[in-house]
């Protein structure tokens, strides 16, 4: 049973990590992204509007996620509660991953559909390549850093099974 200092001990790490978000984010950008409304980013010819809210979200989860990791393998993954804080963090690292993997995917798509559709390009031959290194290599990356969080949880929940048996053994006897 999950007693009422541990709901408070990880409350006070989400809220500080939280202040740490918001600390980091006006460091990053000079301003507090959550009270404008968007961000708007220029990437040489593209601009891009993103909210206020989903970037600082991801900012939280990109800080929560190895945060909370660290912390549970000092403790060994022996208590519950951090733990399915961390299974939760993970699952959502886990979906952003798999949404940037998808645009990565989706813009080589579009590239190489443009190189081999366009009479223009295609005519002049050698001049345009289809292979893009670079997001080649970027979609690898992304590959093996899903790998690397499905076994995580996989671990962390194997781990917590573990040791709920271990509890629910000692409690018998």
């Amino acid at each position: 049973m999950i007693n009422r200092i541990a709901i408070l001990t990880e409350s006070i790490w989400i809220a500080s990590l939280i202040i740490i978000s918001f600390i980091v984010d006006f460091l990053l950008l000079g301003q507090f992204s959550l009270f404008k409304g968007s961000m708007d980013f220029q990437l040489h010819d593209t601009y891009f509007v993103v909210n206020g809210w989903l970037w600082v979200l991801t900012l939280f989860i990109l800080i929560v996620s190895p945060v909370y990791l660290v912390k549970e393998a000092f403790k060994k993954f022996e208590l519950l509660l951090p733990n399915l804080i961390l299974s939760l963090f993970l699952m959502i690292l886990l979906f952003i991953v798999i949404q940037l993997h998808g645009y990565i995917s989706n813009f080589v798509a579009w590239i190489h559909s443009l190189s081999t559709s366009d009479p223009m390009l295609s005519s002049q031959g050698s001049m345009v390549t289809t292979e893009i290194p670079l997001f080649n290599t970027a979609n690898s990356i992304f590959k093996v850093i899903e790998l690397v969080i499905i076994v995580g949880l996989f671990l962390i929940g194997m781990k917590t099974g573990v040791n709920s048996q271990e509890q629910n053994g000692k409690a018998k006897n």
